[in-house]
């Protein structure tokens, strides 16, 4: 565990009538600034998976597909937050938040009501489906870091790249051709394009 970071896990799955389709579990982080004290302590490095991702070259454009562009805007990041929630019942009141709020985001010192990182990965996830099919529900994984906030009015680029073929490098490039999101997905190996 890391000091001076968030976690959340979210559990959801998939049904339709004939029972679920994909269990999954989905965990995110949020590295919050230092305090003064904090910063000035030297720690040993310890080698771990981020180091891993840091070491994929994220910048190479010319070999990265476009599959969607969106432009982030207020009602779109209200209504995923309520979609988000209806998982509680349609009796679920989810309160402001620096998600649905843009007064409650700046006082949290952002500069404007912030996206779901889950938006994030539900795009990304969309990019397995359309790559490999139906059977990534069934046998696919997907991991992904989101490595900046996006806000109303940027506008986002989902990208994959594919390094093997029975997976993808996966990426979200927002303003700027900054990198906001990256991940990879899998197809287990068994399956046949």
């Amino acid at each position: 565990m890391k000091r001076n970071r968030d976690y959340w896990t979210a559990d959801y799955e998939v049904q339709d009538d004939n029972g679920v389709l994909v269990r999954h579990r989905m965990t995110a982080t949020v590295d919050r600034p230092k305090t003064p004290e904090e910063a000035n302590v030297t720690r040993a490095p310890t080698p771990n998976r981020a180091e891993k991702r840091q070491n994929t070259d994220w910048s190479d454009a010319n070999t990265w597909t476009t599959h969607a562009e969106h432009t982030i805007d207020m009602s779109m990041i209200v209504e995923y937050d309520r979609q988000y929630w209806l998982r509680r019942g349609h009796a679920h009141q989810n309160p402001p938040n620096a998600h649905t709020s843009r007064e409650i985001a700046r006082l949290a010192g952002l500069p404007d009501a912030v996206m779901h990182s889950s938006h994030y990965y539900t795009w990304l996830s969309n990019i397995a489906l359309e790559v490999f099919g139906a059977r990534w529900l069934s046998s696919g994984k997907i991991e992904a870091r989101f490595a900046a906030p996006a806000f109303p009015g940027d506008t986002l680029r989902l990208q994959s790249n594919r390094d093997e073929q029975h997976s993808l490098k996966l990426r979200v490039v927002g303003p700027n051709d900054a990198v906001v999101a990256v991940g990879s997905c899998r197809l287990h190996e068994t399956d046949s394009l």
